[in-house]
């Protein structure tokens, strides 16, 4: 009994084995085997068996093989006897799930010399087998073993086929008629396929219908080598003129199979690359090239919305029914014309059209060619109707994603803007009407708290307007010498009476070096996290800043001893407008710690909360660094003689 560990384990799949040779298809051979191991996920083997009729060509079957290897398959080279043989050994030893070889160049060899790929499928039953036609066109190739009917292969035949008529006229007489049957049992169940139906025939007619037609007509002994040799003759030789005009057709059918094989090769090609392109023009030029190179032929392209072009194209396509059907030659509608136009349309959407010219190519006059251009032109019209509504899709997700950034926008500044413009207008009312009634220290505090708001209402400004300007463009414009120190004092001294100084420690570098950076950006960003930490840290959260350069970074990191941001929400605190479960009690805008990254990123570094652990963090609340990659100078090393130009904090505010 099979084991419950035998149905859940899944089946391991065995390589793709790949058969190269010294044939030029070997490289597609090679590329048609990748693909079906890349379908099955499994690899590749390239095996070449060397034997001893083929040592003049083992150059270039090595050559394959090298190629191969430089593609990712592993390659085997063996010698045998018998390169069928060899095959089976090796795909009975790999266990492979699919071997890949050439599909014969000839028609079907006789009995005793069948190919290797007959001989492989006979031999292997149960060895799935993918058999690769020749991927160019019958025209662009010639092959020794492909076998043409002529003339004189016709006269040999009927040559043949007389001198057998003979031999079998003169065994007729000898042969008693008992066994005329058994005879004909005999040739036809014993002999190959092949070979199986010409004596056959000859038997059947010789020994079976001359002599029965010899008893019908009621001839005499004296007339019966007359009916041998007249009637005889005349039925096999109109035998064999049927049989050589079917045989005349073989290369023509085999001719029109290979070509339609390879156009197919060519439209999964041209589906590949269109499946991968995202641009239209791209996709114009990869059908256009497509087509240039498959007929040999000047192609012109034209979409729906360009001009129709002077000359001997205007007539095409200017007919009306060029936008639904293919006109010109070989077609009903201008058929005396030389040239074809093909529209590129999907239903209800015209794109544009193709323009082949038949003087350059004759074969478009072929209806095999006719179709092959409609088809490359249904796959543009696709192609390029996948890519109008993806450009839909795109636009309506921007518009969606402009909307929702709006109503954010307002659900989050409205408050940040309303409350401290009615604090100011309710202060100066009160201040207007009844100022008098009160003390000085009374109007000082509403004075006070105007301060305040005004401050506060040009700080969200100023993020707003920062965070427009860092949208549209995310470099810092103006970078220069500034130092560290007065950008980090400029930014308390920016928050004013909301920001306790007694509850801020301040830790900069003992170099005092000059930054090279854009401080209004820098000031812009500090604020933004000294402010966070005094109104989302609690009542008496204190506030450390410390600044220092490390290997040409400047690395500023502002930590408070609150409540720290929740473990869920520490991944999405920098997206715009995001306002967390503190946050939201508290009313903020959520665009602080978003400029301070935008900030950071114009000027080539990030903004990142320091995780808990970390030798830079020792407050337990939330903890945010900002790096800023910064050309750092030395004062030592400054002549203030010099050009140098070198901001003040009173030079930034002008």
């Amino acid at each position: 009994m099979a084991s419950r560990k035998s149905f859940t384990e899944p089946v391991r799949m065995g390589p793709v084995l790949v058969c190269v040779g010294s044939s030029p298809t070997a490289e597609f051979l090679i590329e048609q085997g990748f693909v079906q191991a890349s379908r099955l996920g499994v690899d590749l083997v390239a095996v070449h068996v060397r034997t001893a009729g083929d040592a003049g060509r083992q150059d270039q079957a090595l050559r394959h093989l090298r190629q191969a290897q430089l593609m990712g398959a592993r390659v085997i080279e063996l010698s045998a006897a018998d390169t069928v043989e060899g095959l089976l050994n090796l795909s009975r030893s790999e266990g492979v799930s699919l071997v890949v070889l050439g599909k014969p160049l000839h028609g079907t060899y006789p009995w005793p010399a069948r190919s290797i790929a007959d001989r492989f499928i006979r031999r292997s039953r149960t060895t799935p087998v993918l058999l690769v036609g020749d991927p160019h066109p019958p025209e662009m190739r010639h092959h020794a073993g492909l076998r043409h009917a002529g003339r004189g292969v016709q006269t040999r035949d009927m040559a043949l086929l007389l001198l057998g008529v003979g031999l079998l006229t003169v065994l007729a007489r000898v042969v008693p008629p008992s066994l005329s049957l058994l005879t004909a049992a005999i040739c036809t169940i014993g002999l190959g396929r092949t070979l199986r139906p010409a004596p056959a025939t000859l038997f059947g007619l010789v020994l079976g219908f001359v002599p029965a037609l010899h008893v019908a007509l009621g001839a005499s002994p004296q007339t019966a080598p007359l009916v041998y040799l007249v009637v005889a003759p005349a039925l096999i030789a109109l035998i064999g003129a049927l049989i050589s005009r079917l045989q005349a057709r073989i290369p023509e059918q085999e001719r029109a199979i290979l070509e339609r094989e390879g156009q197919l090769s060519r439209l999964h090609a041209i589906g590949t690359e269109l499946a991968a392109t995202a641009d239209a023009a791209n996709a114009w030029s990869i059908c256009k090239h497509a087509l240039e190179q498959s007929l040999d032929a000047r192609v012109e392209c034209w979409t729906s919305e360009s001009e129709v072009p002077d000359g001997p194209w205007r007539v095409l396509l200017a007919e009306p029914a060029s936008t639904d059907e293919a006109v010109g030659t070989g077609t009903r509608t201008h058929a005396e014309s030389p040239r074809l136009v093909v529209p590129v349309r999907t239903p209800g959407t015209h794109f544009g059209w193709f323009g082949l010219d038949a003087a350059d190519s004759p074969r478009l006059e072929d209806v095999r060619t006719l179709l092959f251009v409609g088809s490359v032109s249904r796959l543009l019209g696709v192609t390029l109707e996948r890519l109008h509504l993806s450009r839909i899709a795109e636009e309506r997700r921007l518009l969606a994603a402009s909307e929702r950034l709006r109503s954010d926008l307002l659900s989050s500044v409205s408050h940040d803007l309303r409350t401290p413009l009615g604090t100011i207008v309710g202060a100066a009312s009160w201040l207007r009407e009844s100022r008098s009634a009160h003390s000085a220290e009374t109007v000082e505090e509403f004075l006070e708290s105007i301060e305040v708001e005004a401050l506060r209402l040009e700080r969200t400004l100023d993020n707003l307007l920062a965070l427009t300007r860092l949208s549209g463009r995310p470099e810092a414009d103006r970078t220069q010498w500034y130092i560290e120190e007065e950008i980090v004092l400029a930014a308390l001294d920016r928050l004013g009476q909301a920001l306790d100084r007694s509850r801020v420690t301040v830790n900069l570098s003992e170099e005092r070096p000059l930054l090279a950076v854009d401080a209004l950006l820098v000031e812009l960003a500090l604020t933004n996290l000294l402010d966070n930490a005094m109104r989302h840290g609690g009542g008496e959260t204190r506030v450390r800043v410390v600044s220092r350069i490390k290997q040409g970074c400047w690395l500023l990191t502002v930590e408070d001893s609150g409540r720290g941001i929740p473990e869920q929400e520490r991944e999405a605190v920098f997206e715009r407008f995001f306002q967390g479960s503190w946050g939201r009690a508290r009313r903020g805008s959520g665009m602080g710690l978003a400029i301070c990254r935008a900030v950071a990123q114009a000027h080539g570094g990030d903004a990142v909360l320091v995780e808990p652990g970390d030798p830079d963090r020792t407050m337990p609340g939330a903890c945010v660094q900002l790096l800023l990659p910064t050309e750092v100078l030395a004062q030592d090393g400054l002549d203030m003689e010099s050009d140098m130009d070198v901001a003040t904090a009173a030079e930034r505010q002008q």
